[in-house]
């Protein structure tokens, strides 16, 4: 199981109550079996910080008369004698992937008999972290094919495909962040950088080279930027040009987005974000086109959700020759500057090498707009936070003005 989703969006909490409540059922069935075989669940987290609150998550549910003897957490440097208690004493046990190796190489034991579920929380932090540890614990996976591999991921990545290896048949995918399908489905991504005044003239062009049958929707930025490309392509035969925006009324709209579905013409629909495009409900694109970029990142992930239906599932074999939907995104001057979420699509997808630049730029100039913000924990302690460009709401520089002391003396005074 592949569960992507942006932080504090419940995924973590969701993965306990399944374990949990997969662990209940099996009391029954393993009642033969001692736990000296070992934990059922296995939950890997970044930090110690995190094994203590996943811990506490697990503890509350299983507020029973002695839950010490389900749940163990374990970090940093363990004895021998502390490890085999550890492993060896719990039904499920909260660790990091480096705290696991070290308890398993010690033990001298990558077996372990009762295990059903392994969860990598933060698991784009843990792939790219602890890449030889993940590496040990996937043959924990392979040598036995009942185990469940959870993974928990703020972006996707095409490593998940060979931690799900022995899963490949009954893979479930879900993706609350609908940008990241994208890349789950390996869909074909173009980028165009155009001068002024010649965006118009390679939307055309798209539509003229179309060999096959495609769904397509055209995101514009207003009703006006609508009604001028609708005068650009409504000779292109083709095609069936489709207009919705915000001064239509619900019936109209109802009726355009029948005509979309049910047409056996190329349909073209071009639209603005908000309630209009939600109330078509549209879900079977093939063609996703960005004529102008919002400024929001909620608005520009909710765009890809068009193309649900049309993302091919890279687990099943009768799915390889579907073809991939496609995105193009046109930009040029008189598109606003592009939020870091969305440089850093760009910048995932190759298209430009300075593009890891413009990111790190955007995103510094997000933190000086925060200045008063408190200086994030992680980058304190560690040194980094991988969860920077995605959802810490703290500071990740220090800016001279508001950072800088003066007066040590005082900063060090004990109060009285």
């Amino acid at each position: 199981m592949v569960v992507i989703g942006e932080a504090k969006s419940g995924k973590t909490l969701s993965s306990v109550i399944a374990v949990v409540s997969s662990i209940i059922r099996q009391l029954q069935l393993d009642l033969f079996m001692p736990k000296t075989y070992g934990p059922k669940a296995i939950h890997l987290c970044c930090y110690s910080s995190d094994v203590r609150d996943v811990n506490g998550m697990y503890t509350s549910l299983l507020d029973g008369p002695d839950p010490d003897n389900v749940v163990s957490m374990a970090c940093g440097a363990m004895s021998l004698e502390a490890a085999k208690a550890v492993i060896e004493g719990c039904d499920i046990l909260i660790t990091t992937p480096s705290c696991l190796v070290r308890i398993l190489e010690s033990m001298q034991k990558t077996e372990l008999t009762r295990l059903r579920h392994i969860v990598f929380d933060d698991a784009d932090v843990i792939f790219n972290v602890f890449p030889n540890e993940v590496e040990t614990i996937q043959q924990i996976g392979q040598a036995n094919t009942e185990i469940q591999t959870i993974i928990l991921s703020k972006k996707w990545k095409g490593n998940f495909m060979h931690t799900m290896h022995n899963d490949a048949y009954s893979v479930y995918v879900s993706s609350r962040n609908q940008q990241e399908s994208i890349f789950y489905s390996r869909a074909i991504i173009n980028f165009e950088f155009f001068k002024p005044g010649h965006k118009n003239e390679c939307l055309r062009a798209l539509f003229m080279d179309t060999d096959s049958y495609q769904r397509s929707v055209v995101f514009c930025k207003n009703s006006d930027q609508i009604i001028y490309l609708q005068e650009k392509l409504e000779d292109i035969p083709t095609i069936n040009l489709l207009v919705v925006h915000d001064e239509m009324s619900v019936l109209e709209v109802s009726d355009v987005g029948k005509e979309w579905r049910n047409s056996s013409l190329n349909p073209v629909l071009l639209c603005t974000d908000g309630l209009v495009f939600s109330e078509l409900r549209l879900t079977s694109c093939t063609r996703l086109i960005h004529y102008s970029l919002p400024t929001q990142d909620d608005t520009f992930s909710h765009r890809f959700g068009c193309q649900m239906k049309s993302y091919r599932n890279i687990f099943l074999y009768e799915e390889e020759n579907k073809e991939a939907p496609r995105i193009d995104i046109l930009i040029d001057k008189t598109n606003d500057e592009p939020s870091p979420m969305i440089v850093n699509l760009m910048n995932r997808v190759k298209v430009h090498p300075v593009m890891n630049e413009v990111e790190q730029r955007l995103v510094r100039r997000k933190d000086i707009s925060r200045k008063h913000a408190p200086v994030c924990h992680l980058l304190c302690k560690f040194g980094v936070c991988m969860e920077q460009k995605d959802a810490c709401l703290h500071r990740h520089i220090f800016i001279k003005c508001v950072d800088d002391v003066d007066d040590y003396e005082k900063l060090l005074k004990t109060p009285e």
